[in-house]
């Protein structure tokens, strides 16, 4: 088995209640059955596998098409064209509209980013039933020429130009198991920014970006602001980035993860 989500906790109180239910009442019986359980984040296995599996798991990270997700994509300057923001300092997240992701506080942050980088852009690219409050909110901030939503599906190569356009990415979750699109903004050579929540923390470490702390907008904009307001320190983190993607977060690296666990329980 590979747990994909954790148990949830911090979203809201029916969503932790009825997933904390089925853990306990289903995962867990399921988890005891297997011959191995795979978790995509340390912290996936710590907060849902019963004590008495923890000995038959291990943790296989989740891994990106590095080439794919690069620093030198080449659809930089008409990714920026086409959005009509050359010149502008872009703040991009990539995520389902869910509560659970907490673009609610990344919108109220950018009011107070706007306040001192007038050209700070914010790119919403992702779906869901949050869509509409969450524009509603843009709106009501006065944010709507500095918030721009990409509701419309992408291929993994317009994506990737995405990416690479952006100044630094942002990822507010209040709940996350692993977190994969830092792991994409990291291969293009991205500084990132995350919520100090589940499995974020095992992929972003001091020297390639900063840990917010969740619901918390004025932290969020802090953070967001010691990045755009110093390139230097935005060219180290995003170089280090990618390097950390190159040596713990490729799809080889993930193959050689499951090589391992069926090694050790098969």
């Amino acid at each position: 088995l590979t747990l994909h989500n954790a148990r949830p906790k911090g979203i809201s109180f029916e969503v932790d209640l009825l997933g904390s239910f089925y853990d306990d009442l289903i995962g867990m019986e399921i988890m005891r059955r297997c011959n191995g359980v795979i978790g995509v984040s340390q912290d996936t296995i710590d907060s849902t596998v019963p004590p008495d599996v923890k000995r038959k798991c291990m943790v296989v990270y989740n891994g990106v098409d590095a080439k794919l997700f690069s620093p030198r994509n080449s659809g930089i300057s008409s990714a920026r064209k086409k959005l009509g923001l050359e010149g502008k300092k872009i703040v991009l997240c990539v995520a389902r509209l869910l509560e659970q992701k907490g673009i609610w506080h990344l919108i109220q942050a950018m009011k107070q980013v706007t306040a001192q980088e007038k050209n700070a852009q914010l790119i919403i690219v992702g779906r869901g039933p949050m869509e509409h409050v969450l524009r509603t909110e843009a709106r009501r901030l006065g944010l709507q020429e500095s918030i721009t939503f990409i509701a419309q599906k992408l291929g993994e190569k317009q994506l990737a130009s995405l990416y690479a356009a952006c100044d630094l990415f942002c990822l507010p979750s209040l709940w996350e198991p692993f977190g994969i699109v830092l792991c994409e903004a990291m291969s293009s050579g991205k500084p990132v920014i995350g919520s100090n929540v589940g499995g974020v923390p095992e992929i972003i470490s001091r020297d390639v970006g900063f840990l917010s702390k969740p619901a918390d907008a004025s932290d969020l904009a802090k953070k967001i602001l010691l990045i755009l307001k110093d390139e230097k320190l935005a060219r180290r983190l995003g170089a280090n980035a990618r390097k950390r993607v190159l040596k713990h977060f490729t799809w080889d690296q993930t193959a050689k993860g499951y090589e391992q666990f069926y090694n050790k329980f098969f």
